[in-house]
C-alpha cells in the first residue's frame, strides 16, 4: 500500500469510476467529488496528497478550484493533475500552471495516469543528491515526468525538446550528465552522444541513452562505440535511467573523453544498420496501425450508417442489410453474407455481397453447412474459419481463403449471423476479431433500439392490450382515489360496466366493514408511496363479496402522479387453503384411527386365536360352543371394523399385485346388480385399451363395492349407476364417458399413450346429489347423513384411505338434485399381469423349526401354542435383535421365520433380510394388521398373514409357505 490519499474531482461518474479503480488497484486511498463545493469539503476532511481535477466543472474550473484548495490547506505545494479534452488550449494552460501542476488530455489512459501519479508521489526529495542533469526527449509529457522524478532524486533538471536543443543548452551551460532518448527525430540520441564526444568542453560529460525500441545487443554495442555511458530501457517511472545516472555520477564509471579512434566507416555502417532495422520495425508497426485505422474507420462508418437506420425503425432488417453491404465495401472485404434467424435452428439469407448468381442458392442453404452456422450462433462469439479447420469445406464452397462468422445477439436471443469473407485478408487476426466483436455490439444495440423506437408507435395499443389481457384486475386512480381507468378483469371482478366505475371513488365498492382499515391504508400509501393489503372484501354488483389481495403504488409520470392498483382475486386460493386444512385434519384423524386399530388388532388376534382353541376343546359341549362361536363372530365383526379404520388411515397392509381393473369390474358386475336392486340400472363403459395398475385387488373391490352402495342409498326411488374406466391423469381434464348399453369388449390393442399416467375408475349416479355443506366432511370417518342404524359412516372414509394408500386420488363432482360422480385415479404400471395364485392343498402337520419374532408376548405365546400343536419346533424372540441372537445360538436349521412387520427397533422386513443373508434357504411369513407400505405378494420365499387371524389360518399359511417351490 502506498499510503497516499488522492482526491478526484470529476463530474462524469464513468470517468471518475475508471480513475478510482485504477488508483485503488495500486494501493492509493481515493476520495471522490462531483463538483467544486464537494471537493472543498472532502479536502478539508482528508487533506489529500494529490488532486486530480477536471478542468471544466459544474460550479467552477479546475484552475480556480486548485488555487482555492491550496489556499484552504495553507499549502502551495499540493501537486495536482488537471484533465481536459480541450487539446487546443493545453499550451496556454500549461503556461499558467505552476511546476507542481500537470495536464492530462482526455480520454485518459489508465497506464499514463498511474505513471504521472507515481512521478508526483515518488519518494521525498533528497537534498544534495548531486549535479545538473540535461534531459532530452521529443515528448513534452515525458520531459515533465522526468523532471518530477529526477527532481525528487535531488538533481537540478534542465529539459530539451530534441537533440539539437540539448546540444545547444549543453554548450551554453555544461551539465554534469545528459539523459537522452535514443530515438529522437532530427538528431537522435546516438548522434547527440557523438557530437558531445567531439566537443572538447563536453567530451567528459556522461551520456545515458534510454529507449523502448533499441534493446538488442547490437544496439548496446552501437551506443558504446558512439561514446554513451549506458543504454537502458525506458520505464514508466524512469527507474532504470535513475540507476544509470547514479552509477555514472557517484560510482565513477569511466566515460571516454573522445570518440574511439579508427573504424569510422564500420561505425557508420553499424549505425545505418541499426537505424534501418528500427525503420523497418516502425514501418511494420505503421502498416499494422494503418490496418487498425482502416478497421476503426470502417467501424465509424458503420456507426454513422446505423445511426441513419434509427430514423427508419419500421423495416430494420432490410435497412441493416444495405448498411452492412456498404460497410463491407468500406472495409475492403470481398464477400459478406447476412443471415437472419427465422426460428431457433433456421436462418434466412437477408443480404449478400461478392457472390456470383450461381452461388445464391448454395448461400441460402449455408453452403450445405447449416449446423456449423447454428453452432457458432449458439456460442455467441465471433468465430474465424480457416482452410485447415472445421469450416474448410464451407470456405471451399464460398471460394474464399478466410472467413469470420459473427453472431448478433439482441436481449439474449440470436437475431442473425454475419459471414465476412476475403481472398487476401487473414480474418483470424486479433484486429479483425476485435472489429467483429464491436460490430456485433453495435449491430445488436441498433436492432434493439430500432425495435424499441418502432414499438413506441404502438405503445398505446400495447398498453391497452396488456391492461385487457392481464389476469388481475387493474385500476388507475388519481391522488384522491377516484377511478380514472379500469381493465376488463376489473369490470368482471366488480360486475359493472366501465362507465359505472370511471369517476367513482374506489371505496364505493368496498364492504362497509373495510372502511376504517381502508382509511389507515390510504395514509400509509400517501406516506410510503406503496401499500400491500393481504385481504380486502369488495362488493360485486350482484351483492357477493369478493376477497382480493391489493397492491397499490404511486406512479410519477413527469409532474403528474397517479395510483396504480392491482387486485388479485384470492377466492380460489382461499378455497385451496380450506382444502389443505381439511386434508391436514383428515391426516390427523387417520393417524389416530390407525393407532387405535393397530392396538385393537393385537387384542383381536388373541380373542379370535384363543376363542378358536377354546372352541376346539369344548366341541362336546354344544351350549358352550354356541357361546364361544358368538364371541368369535363378535371378534370378526370388530376385525372388519378395524380393517375399515386402517384403510381410512392408510395403514392397512396391502398385498400388492398387478391387476386389470376391467377384469375386476366384470367379475363384480353380477354381484353389484344384486346389491343395488332391480330398480337401478347398472351401465358399464370400459376402455378397451385400459392400462394396468399395481394394487391390492381385494381393496379395489372394496372401493367399488362401497361406492356402489353409497350410490344405491342416494337413489331410493331408482335411477342409473354408471361404471366406466379410462386412461387419464388427475392433472388434466378427462371427458365424462358416454353411457353404453352393452358391456365393452375384452381389453385388447396397444397400451395407452404415455401421457396417460393413471387409470380412471368412475362411478356416477343419478341420485339426490351432495349438499355443499356436506362436501368438506365427505371422507371423515363416522360422518354420515343417513338415519340412525342405516350406516356406520366408514364407507367413503375407507375409499379415501385405500385410494390414497395405493398412490392414487379421488375426486368428487356433485350438486344437489343432479347426482354425484366419484372419479378414482390409480397410478398405471407397465409391469405384466400377476398370474392367478395356485390353490394350495389342505395343510398338514410338520416337524420343521419355526422362529417366531413378535413384540407382543401374548401373541407370541399364542403362535407357539398353535404351531407346537401341529408338531413344529418353535423358537421365540421378542424383538429383531433377540431373533438374530436366537438364530446365532441355534445350531440346527431354521426353516421358517414368522415375524411381525412392525416391531421396536428393526422391522420384520429388516430382520428377514439379515437372516436371509446368513440362512439363504429360509422361508418368511410376515404378519401385521398395520403397515406404512405394501408387502409384495410375489417376493421369493415370502408370504403374508393378516392380523387378526385364526389358529387354522396361521397353520395353513406356515404349511403352504414351507411347501412352496
Amino acid at each position: 500500500m502506498s499510503g497516499h490519499t488522492i482526491l478526484i474531482v470529476e463530474d462524469n461518474p464513468i470517468t471518475r469510476k475508471m480513475m478510482r479503480v485504477a488508483l485503488e488497484s495500486e494501493g492509493y486511498r481515493v476520495a471522490e467529488a462531483g463538483d467544486g463545493g464537494a471537493a472543498l469539503a472532502a479536502a478539508a476532511e482528508l487533506q489529500p496528497d494529490l488532486c486530480i481535477l477536471d478542468y471544466v466543472l459544474p460550479d467552477t474550473d479546475g484552475m480556480r478550484l486548485l488555487a482555492e484548495l491550496r489556499r484552504q490547506a495553507g499549502r502551495q505545494d499540493i501537486p495536482a493533475l488537471l484533465v481536459t479534452g480541450m487539446i487546443s488550449r493545453l499550451g496556454d494552460l500549461r503556461a499558467k500552471a505552476g511546476e507542481l501542476t500537470e495536464f492530462l488530455p482526455k480520454p485518459i489512459e489508465p497506464s499514463r495516469l498511474l505513471a504521472v501519479v507515481r512521478a508526483h508521489l515518488s519518494a521525498p526529495r533528497r537534498q544534495g543528491a548531486g549535479g545538473t542533469v540535461l534531459v532530452a526527449d521529443e515528448d513534452p509529457l515525458n520531459l515533465k515526468l522526468a523532471a518530477l522524478r529526477l527532481g525528487h532524486e535531488g538533481y537540478v533538471v534542465v529539459t530539451a525538446a530534441g537533440g539539437v536543443e540539448a546540444l545547444r543548452k549543453a554548450r551554453a551551460a555544461r551539465p554534469d550528465a545528459i539523459l537522452a532518448h535514443a530515438g529522437m527525430p532530427a538528431m537522435d540520441g546516438f548522434t547527440l552522444c557523438r557530437e558531445v564526444r567531439r566537443d572538447p568542453e563536453l567530451a567528459a560529460v556522461p551520456v545515458v541513452l534510454f529507449s523502448s525500441a533499441y534493446l538488442e545487443a547490437a544496439d548496446r554495442e552501437l551506443a558504446r562505440k558512439m561514446g554513451a555511458s549506458a543504454l537502458v530501457p525506458r520505464t514508466a517511472d524512469l527507474s532504470a535511467a535513475s540507476e544509470a545516472l547514479r552509477a555514472v555520477l557517484h560510482v565513477a564509471v569511466a566515460t571516454p573523453a573522445t570518440l574511439p579512434t579508427g573504424g569510422e566507416a564500420e561505425l557508420a555502417v553499424l549505425y545505418r544498420q541499426r537505424v534501418q532495422a528500427q525503420l523497418e520495425r516502425q514501418t511494420a508497426q505503421n502498416r499494422a496501425l494503418l490496418r487498425e485505422a482502416g478497421i476503426q474507420a470502417t467501424a465509424l462508418a458503420l456507426m454513422r450508417s446505423l445511426t441513419e437506420v434509427l430514423g427508419q425503425p419500421a423495416n430494420v432488417p432490410e435497412v441493416i442489410g444495405d448498411v452492412l453491404v456498404q460497410c463491407l465495401d468500406a472495409a475492403g472485404l470481398s464477400t459478406g453474407l447476412l443471415y437472419l434467424a427465422e426460428t431457433e435452428n433456421r436462418y434466412r439469407l437477408q443480404a449478400h455481397s461478392g457472390i456470383g448468381a450461381g452461388m445464391r442458392q448454395a448461400a441460402e442453404d449455408c453452403f450445405g453447412h447449416p449446423e456449423l452456422i447454428r453452432q457458432i450462433a449458439a456460442s455467441g462469439h465471433p468465430t474465424p474459419l480457416a482452410p485447415a479447420g472445421a469450416g474448410a469445406d464451407f470456405l471451399a464452397k464460398l471460394e474464399r481463403s478466410s472467413a469470420l462468422v459473427v453472431p448478433f445477439v439482441v436481449m439474449g436471443k440470436t437475431f442473425g449471423v454475419l459471414v465476412l469473407a476475403s481472398e487476401h485478408q487473414d480474418l483470424s487476426d486479433s484486429s479483425w476479431l476485435g472489429f467483429a466483436a464491436s460490430l456485433a455490439v453495435q449491430f445488436s444495440q441498433t436492432v434493439a433500439l430500432g425495435q424499441s423506437l418502432n414499438g413506441l408507435a404502438a405503445s398505446e395499443e400495447r398498453y391497452r392490450a396488456l391492461m385487457e389481457q392481464a389476469n388481475d384486475a387493474i385500476l388507475v386512480l388519481d391522488m384522491e382515489q377516484r377511478i380514472l381507468e379500469a381493465n376488463g378483469a376489473a369490470l368482471r371482478l366488480l360486475g359493472r360496466p366501465r362507465h359505472d366505475l370511471v369517476g367513482c371513488h374506489v371505496e364505493d365498492f368496498m364492504a362497509p366493514e373495510e372502511m376504517e382499515d381502508a382509511q389507515q391504508r390510504r395514509e400509509v400509501l400517501t406516506r410510503d408511496n406503496s401499500v400491500q393489503v393481504r385481504l380486502r372484501r369488495l362488493v360485486h354488483a350482484g351483492g357477493v363479496r369478493v376477497p382480493v389481495e391489493v397492491s397499490a403504488s404511486v406512479v410519477h409520470i413527469g409532474d403528474a402522479a397517479t395510483i396504480l392498483v392491482i387486485l388479485h382475486d384470492i377466492t380460489e386460493r382461499r378455497r385451496l387453503e380450506a382444502q389443505f386444512q381439511q386434508a391436514q385434519r383428515m391426516e390427523s384423524i387417520g393417524r389416530l384411527a390407525g393407532g387405535v386399530a393397530h392396538d385393537f388388532n393385537n387384542l383381536l388376534t388373541l380373542i379370535l386365536g384363543y376363542g378358536n382353541l377354546v372352541l376346539q376343546s369344548v366341541a362336546d359341549r354344544p351350549e358352550v360352543c354356541r357361546q364361544v362361536e358368538a364371541m368369535i363372530r363378535a371378534g370378526e365383526s370388530a376385525a372388519s371394523l378395524t380393517r375399515q379404520l386402517l384403510a381410512f388411515s392408510r395403514r392397512q397392509v396391502l398385498v400388492s399385485t398387478v391387476i386389470d381393473v376391467n377384469v375386476l369390474v366384470r367379475q363384480l358386475e353380477q354381484m353389484l346388480r344384486r346389491l343395488i336392486g332391480e330398480d337401478i340400472a347398472l351401465v358399464t363403459d370400459l376402455e378397451p385399451r385400459l392400462g394396468l395398475i399395481r394394487a391390492d385387488s381385494g381393496q379395489i373391490e372394496q372401493v367399488l363395492m362401497n361406492l356402489a352402495v353409497n350410490a344405491r342409498d342416494a337413489m331410493p326411488g331408482g335411477g342409473r349407476l354408471t361404471l366406466s374406466t379410462r386412461n387419464g391423469s388427475p392433472t388434466q381434464e378427462t371427458p365424462s364417458p358416454a353411457p353404453a348399453s352393452e358391456p365393452a369388449p375384452p381389453a385388447s390393442g396397444p397400451a395407452p399413450p404415455a401421457a396417460a399416467t393413471h387409470v380412471l375408475l368412475r362411478v356416477a349416479d343419478t341420485g339426490c346429489g351432495i349438499d355443499g355443506a356436506v362436501m368438506p366432511h365427505l371422507f371423515e370417518p363416522f360422518f354420515t347423513t343417513k338415519e340412525e342404524g342405516k350406516g356406520t359412516g366408514l364407507g367413503l372414509a375407507t375409499v379415501y384411505g385405500i385410494v390414497h394408500q395405493s398412490g392414487g386420488q379421488v375426486e368428487v363432482q356433485s350438486r344437489p338434485g343432479e347426482g354425484a360422480t366419484f372419479s378414482v385415479y390409480l397410478p398405471r404400471t407397465d409391469e405384466p399381469l400377476t398370474p392367478d395364485p395356485v390353490v394350495a392343498a389342505a395343510p398338514g402337520r410338520g416337524s420343521e423349526t419355526v422362529l417366531v419374532a413378535e413384540d407382543e408376548e401374548s401373541i407370541r405365546s399364542l403362535a407357539r401354542e398353535v404351531l407346537e400343536a401341529q408338531g413344529y419346533v418353535v423358537l421365540l424372540a421378542g424383538s429383531a435383535d433377540e431373533a438374530l441372537q436366537v438364530a446365532e445360538r441355534h445350531a440346527g436349521p431354521i426353516h421358517l421365520l414368522l415375524t411381525d412387520v412392525i416391531m421396536p427397533g428393526k422391522s420384520g422386513v429388516e430382520l428377514a433380510e439379515a437372516l436371509l443373508a446368513r440362512r439363504p434357504g429360509l422361508r418368511v411369513v410376515y404378519m401385521s394388521g398395520y403397515a406404512d407400505r405394501a408387502v409384495q405378494a410375489d417376493a421369493p420365499g415370502a408370504a403374508f398373514l393378516q392380523k387378526p387371524f385364526a389358529p387354522a389360518q396361521l397353520a395353513q399359511r406356515v404349511r403352504s409357505t414351507l411347501d412352496r417351490r
